[in-house]
């Protein structure tokens, strides 16, 4: 199989599976909306739990990029698309 061939065939797929950058503000949407719901109802330090639940794999995934010697502005877009985007399946 040549590679050319290979790309053809997964490029559906990755275009499906592909997080972009509507999917990802809406996820944030969502995350700061039911962080201002807990913290209406619960007070500031489960509101700040649920921030930290999406702040953190944020991160995660930035020092990945970033060990991986992509440039800051390429990383920090891959990890919000990559954190916030996966509201694309709901």
């Amino acid at each position: 199989m040549t590679e050319d061939r290979r790309t053809e065939e997964v490029s559906p797929v990755r275009e499906i599976l592909k997080p972009d950058a509507s999917d990802a503000h809406f996820g944030v949407v969502i995350a700061v909306m039911a962080s201002a719901v807990i913290g209406w109802m619960a007070g500031a330090g489960p509101a700040l739990f649920i921030l930290g639940i999406s702040g953190c794999p944020f991160l995660i995934i930035l020092i990945c990029q970033l060990a991986m010697k992509r440039p800051f502005r390429t990383a920090t877009r891959r990890a919000y698309l990559y954190t916030f985007g996966i509201f694309q399946w709901f």
